[in-house]
């Protein structure tokens, strides 16, 4: 794990008492076998039979990805993978056993970085709608195998929950008219999270986003450059990623985009949430927003 050591202390804490309030943003496979017992572990993977046919942590419960994404209409174009209603994800929520006073760990395959992606873009929703008793889990389930811990393979029913969510957090996720504005004036840097092939338009996500490019004045911030090349995807250490953003002036007004709010959600939590930049905004709908409302061009 390359978390530097003053992250691992935090980390390290372990709360006594009937539950174990997370210590911060990232917690390691350490404090979790601690405290498994007194938190709600959430496993969100796209490809759900791998959590009983490869395995997961005892007592994880699953969250299916394709579920976390709700549909808007904006312009009269209905648009995909936003973020989902407040009743939607209280009922996804509550077939996992989350309450609202529950420490949650989000747990990712963490093989690839796509997986961690899934977990981030679960937390921020978490987020969004107020529940801060959350963390990920530093290198997922990968790294929880690499240290030959024990695994599961029962496929666990639904448990009940009383969870509802929150008032939104309109703060922390930026519209695409916010964006446009951003684009035009400087008000906010943006932050392109996908890679090289996307921003400068040689590739795109066909069917999802209408045309290639990326948001005019965007700058490239890929979301897999923060993690291990090598093994389950941990985060880089805090002195590498603080440094980074610090060179890509990310430390001010900041809205990160990809092509649908996953890669960009976790260069949002690396902005907002380890880096401690309070005025960065996760854009949801990201390319697929801009390009099929016909809002903005691309350069």
């Amino acid at each position: 794990m390359k978390i530097k050591m003053g992250l691992l202390t935090v980390a390290m804490i372990v709360s006594t008492g009937a539950s174990a309030k997370v210590p911060g943003p990232l917690v390691s496979t350490d404090w979790l076998s601690k405290n498994s017992a007194n938190v709600v572990m959430l496993d969100i993977r796209k490809d759900t039979p791998s959590y009983s046919d490869k395995g997961h942590i005892p007592g994880a419960n699953l969250v299916a990805y394709k579920k976390l994404n709700g549909n808007m209409t904006i312009n009269g174009v209905t648009l995909k993978q936003m973020v989902p209603s407040a009743k939607a994800f209280a009922a996804l929520m509550n077939k996992s056993g989350v309450k609202n006073d529950s420490s949650i760990v989000i747990i990712s395959r963490g093989e690839k970085p796509d997986h961690v992606f899934q977990a981030t873009r679960l937390y921020w929703v978490f987020k969004y709608y107020g529940h801060d008793d959350v963390a990920l889990l530093d290198g997922g389930t990968a790294q929880w195998v690499k240290e030959k811990r024990p695994m599961s393979n029962d496929f666990a029913e639904d448990v009940a929950g009383t969870y509802k969510a929150g008032a939104a957090h309109d703060e922390i996720r930026a519209t695409t008219d916010q964006v446009a504005m951003a684009s035009k004036d400087g008000s906010a840097r943006i932050y392109d999270a996908r890679g090289l092939d996307q921003f400068v338009g040689f590739r795109y996500k066909k069917g999802f986003v209408k045309t290639a490019g990326r948001v005019p004045n965007a700058h490239l911030a890929t979301s897999s450059i923060f993690l291990a090349k090598k093994g389950p995807k941990t985060f880089e250490s805090m002195d590498k990623i603080k440094a980074t953003l610090v060179t890509l002036k990310a430390d001010g007004p900041s809205i990160a985009y990809c092509n649908s709010g996953q890669y960009s959600s976790a260069l949002w939590f690396m902005m907002h949430e380890l880096a401690g930049n309070k005025q960065a905004k996760l854009y949801d709908g990201s390319m697929h927003a801009w390009t099929q409302t016909g809002h903005g061009t691309t350069q």
